[in-house]
This record gives C-alpha cells, structure tokens and sequence, in this order.
C-alpha cells in the first residue's frame, strides 16, 4: 500500500498524518469493507485489490497516491502505518519526526467510546532504528501498565529466521493529556524492510476463535447465541 499522506496537519503537535484510516460512510459501505478485510486472507488472489470484487470507495483508498511533502523529514525513512485488518483499530498516525509519531486510536465499535487495547502495523523499518510512539487519545486510566504491562510487539522478518514471536516493548509511561490518557512507549527496529506490528496484548481475532472451534468449545457461537436471545 502506498503512504498516505493528508493534506493538513495536527498543529497542536507541530505534526503532520501521515496515515488516515478508511472510514465507511453508510451501512453497505461497512458491509463492504468488512467483506474486503475478510478476504485478506483468501489466497486466490496475489494481493487483496486484485479481486474484482472489492468495491470502488475501498479500491480508491487503496490506491491514493501522495498528495503533500513533508517539511523538514526526510520522506524515505518515514515508517508506513497500517491498520485496515481485523482487529486493527488505528484510527491517524502523525509524524513529529523520523523518530517520534503521535498516534490515535479508533473506539470500539457499537460503544460510546470505549477503547481499552490497540493494533497496529508498520514497514518501512530501518535497522536500528529506536523510535518512541504516543498513543494521545486512551479514554481511561490503565492501572496494568503502573503495574509493569507493556505493549508487545511482533516482527516479522525475526520471527521467519529465528523463530521469536510478540516481545515486550522498551520502557513507557502514562499521563493524562488534553485528549484523553497518553500511553508512551519506545522501539528499536532489528531489520531493514521489515513489517512489525504492535498490540496491547496478544491479539485473537474472530477468525482465530471460529478456525480452532470444536464440539465441546463453541466460543463464539454460544457467545452469538446470548446476544439473540437478549434481543428478543
């Protein structure tokens, strides 16, 4: 996926987005985009976008190309953000500069503005890279990061050769800021080129729970089930 960048920028932090996720404006465009993340995972197709199916609004977001420079960052080695996967909730990333980015999350879906976890992808890594992310909007205080919990982090390109899945970040901290709670927390990039994603905790996704179901554990059925029966 190209970078994208927006055309404004976040001057209360003297930073600008740099990354800005796809936002469904009616139900069948949720509909489809749902059906867009499902279908990552189909391998028929070489890349997401090649299925003729995708729809415009989504091909277009895709494929958005540059639209503004970045003043005083150098453009090659600023890192990629995604977060258009399932469970991913990255809502904008701001680049304050190659070594520092804001970032806000998207709340939880049908709430009134929960959001208590994150995930989160980035490429365009550089070997030894450290870089320190703020996660600006959390809604409430998080009493387990004051008891020693950090955010975990995934790469790639260490776990294909060494075999090393999701660590613990560096060092952290959280404090109350003008959006909300303020969770900071730094990185040291390993390799050049690899995709590393972030999380508070080790993310399950529904497709996980559904592929690992069986007779005597109907997780998310049952769950489904409950959610009928209160309905009606």
């Amino acid at each position: 996926m190209p970078i994208r960048y927006a055309t404004w920028h976040d001057a209360a932090y003297n930073s600008r987005v740099i990354y800005d996720s796809y936002k469904p404006r009616t139900l069948d465009a949720m509909k489809s985009y749902f059906t867009f993340i499902m279908s990552q995972r189909n391998t028929a197709f070489g890349h997401p976008l090649d299925n003729p199916e995708v729809a415009p609004e989504i091909r277009e977001y895709y494929e958005s190309e540059l639209q503004t420079k970045l003043e005083c960052v150098d453009e090659e080695k600023v890192l990629v953000f995604d977060s258009n996967f399932e469970c991913g909730n990255l809502d904008r990333a701001c680049v304050v500069s190659i070594n520092k980015y804001n970032l806000y999350l998207n709340v939880d879906t049908n709430s009134k503005g929960h959001c208590q976890w994150f995930y989160l992808a980035v490429t365009n890594t550089s070997s030894r890279l450290s870089v320190t992310f703020n996660i600006m909007n959390l809604p409430k205080h998080l009493p387990l990061y004051k008891l020693g919990m950090k955010p975990l982090a995934f790469s790639e390109l260490e776990y294909e050769r060494t075999g090393k899945g999701w660590e613990e970040t560096g060092d952290i901290s959280l404090a109350k800021g003008a959006e909300g709670y303020r969770l900071r927390f730094s990185y040291v990039f390993r390799r050049a080129g690899d995709r590393v994603c972030f999380a508070s905790v080790r993310p399950v996704s529904y497709t996980h729970l559904r592929a690992h179901e069986t007779r005597h554990d109907l997780v998310c059925r049952l769950l489904l089930e409950k959610k009928k029966k209160k309905k009606k």
